[in-house]
């Protein structure tokens, strides 16, 4: 229910748990990632999304759990008010999950930490960074390769952030 409440499609948990089940009959090559958006919605509910993920002996566990705290970008923020929770509600949300589950890889990110720290490729092929709101700066249907290496060459900081935005992959390799 809270799914829906926030706004996502109601089949997200059941394709949640089919994606996990079929990990434990056939555990993947790769390591995998779970996200979740915290916010006043289900900033109580945590702890009980853990147990689904961690303590239910039906599915395969997840290497990483990356929690990240509502930022109001474009639809979020219509309901703002509705959905943000404080920098301190995520922290204690964060220390009270790690608490709950010393043994997992929970890898919180605020919205500092992820601002201006991605590049993302809409569907119509742009290319943004994002800190306060979706920025385009390149179109992929007519950059040339030498101006798109030129492009993300020239945003050192979001390049950097991105870089150590992918540590858990290194981190759950040497667990």
């Amino acid at each position: 229910e809270i799914n829906v409440e926030m706004g996502r499609k109601e089949y997200l948990h059941r394709n949640i748990s089919r994606i996990l089940t079929h990990f434990k009959e056939v555990p993947p090559k790769h390591k995998v990632k779970i996200g979740t958006v915290v916010s006043k919605i289900n900033i109580d509910d945590l702890v009980n999304i853990g147990n689904f993920l961690f303590r239910n002996p039906a599915l395969y566990k997840p290497d990483v759990w990356r929690v990240y705290q509502f930022e109001a970008l474009k639809e979020g923020s219509k309901n703002k008010e509705m959905y943000q929770i404080s920098d301190e509600q995520f922290e204690e949300a964060c220390n009270r999950i790690k608490k709950e589950f010393p043994d997992v890889t929970i890898d919180p990110r605020s919205n500092q930490d992820h601002s201006n720290a991605y590049f993302f490729i809409t569907p119509d092929l742009m290319i943004q960074t994002v800190d306060t709101s979706h920025k385009s700066f390149a179109d992929l249907t007519t950059v040339t390769q030498e101006d798109l290496t030129r492009l993300i060459k020239e945003r050192t900081e979001t390049a950097r952030r991105a870089e150590q935005n992918r540590k858990w992959i290194i981190s759950t390799i040497a667990k």
